[in-house]
């Protein structure tokens, strides 16, 4: 899959002047080759089409950082080949620009994003789709804004947009839609470590090619919740974070009424990174429909020397779509996979990894589970900044 991420700052001008700001400008860069083996790319249950690979991920970042303002941005190139399966061999484009203007009492920020992917990196968990790899290519838009009140409270708005298309997906079922929503959070803060904060979001998928359906009853999906939720830092390593609230799902036909929340806890420090979190929310899918998600996802990082840290990943993804009756689809998308891997620091900048996991997915009413092992070899640069003005 390729994705292009383009992000920009939002600076508006009030005058006939356009204001100057001086600042630095910096560039880094990063490479990575690896060599992997993987057992069942397509992720099919039975005719398993596997063996190995090399890849090369290239990555760079520009960045000009001033007083109150801070632009980036970040191009990539991943390209994977295979040793045997040649018709796996893909290419994926990314570029990301992130650009945020600040002043005494308000951050405001502006994120484009574009990609172009294949279905095997698109539809991972989501969708369940498997057994061929079909191009794919989305595009993105996000606004935040984000303003102190005084110094109790404090708000922020997210407007964002998307679209993704998939090239000669006839026969897939896969559609093209286009998804936009808004969110307001309202944040009261407590005390110096806990707070408050109340979120409602609204959004709409349509579909284009039902435009012109019996009364357009299919083109237009939409998605309510109100949240009410509490963050508190336990101490300077550990902070948790919980909400819950209602959330609808409407379709042309029916309304679908249920529940969003979230639980998480984060651990940082220089010994240790722990992070793990169980989230239930609502996200378009390439079917051209709206799905419940639940999330459950496990991070951690454990220096075990100055040089070597072990790395370790556990996430579980259950999504089930919503009819046009309001009914949730029976036939459920379970996603598994559970990665470990060391790492040696040979320089500031030079690293060696070596990965290994288990994937298994399983779609509700097919007998026969698809699973995958998974490992790789990497060798990674990472460039130290350097100012270029």
């Amino acid at each position: 899959m390729a994705r292009i991420l383009v992000s920009t700052s939002w600076l508006m001008a009030t005058g006939a002047v356009v204001p100057v700001y001086a600042g630095a400008w910096t560039a880094a860069g990063r490479t990575q080759l690896s060599t992997s083996y993987d057992d069942n790319v397509l992720l099919t249950p039975e005719t398993h089409i596997g063996g190995w690979y090399s890849a090369a991920d290239l990555s760079a970042q520009l960045q000009f950082e001033a007083d109150q303002v801070v632009f980036r941005a970040d191009p990539r190139l991943l390209a994977t080949r295979y040793q045997s399966e040649t018709n796996l061999n893909r290419t994926e484009r990314y570029l990301t620009l992130f650009g945020q203007f600040t002043s005494e009492l308000a951050i405001n920020s502006l994120t484009l994003s574009a990609a172009q992917d294949t279905t095997l990196t698109s539809e991972l968990g989501l969708t369940g789709f498997a057994a061929v790899n079909k191009k794919h290519r989305t595009s993105a838009a996000t606004f935040n804004t984000t303003h102190a009140f005084n110094e109790f409270v404090d708000g922020s708005l997210q407007l964002y947009a998307t679209t993704n298309r998939y090239l000669d997906a006839q026969g897939t079922g896969l559609i093209d839609y286009n998804y936009g929503s808004a969110l307001l959070n309202v944040n009261y803060k407590l005390t110096e470590r806990s707070s408050f904060f109340l979120q409602t979001t609204a959004g709409k998928l349509q579909v284009p090619s039902q435009a012109n359906t019996i009364a357009g009853l299919d083109y237009n999906k939409t998605n309510l919740a109100a949240v009410l939720g509490y963050s508190v830092m336990m101490s300077p390593r550990w902070k948790a974070t919980a909400y819950w609230g209602p959330s609808q799902v409407r379709t042309g036909y029916a309304v679908a009424s249920g529940s969003d929340y979230s639980v998480s806890v984060t651990r940082k420090s220089e010994l240790m990174s722990l992070a793990t979190s169980f989230t239930r929310d609502v996200t378009p899918s390439g079917y051209g429909l709206l799905s419940r998600r639940d999330q459950a996802r496990l991070d951690w990082n454990q220096p075990l020397t100055e040089r070597w840290a072990t790395n370790w990943s556990l996430i579980s993804v259950r999504t089930r779509n919503v009819l046009t009756d309001g009914s949730l689809e029976l036939n459920s998308v379970n996603y598994r996979d559970l990665t470990g891997g060391v790492s040696w620091l040979y320089s500031p900048t030079w690293t060696v990894s070596l990965s290994a996991g288990f994937t298994r997915q399983q779609v509700q009413g097919l007998d026969v589970a698809a699973n995958r092992h998974h490992a790789a070899l990497n060798i990674s640069w990472n460039g130290l900044a350097r100012r270029l003005n």
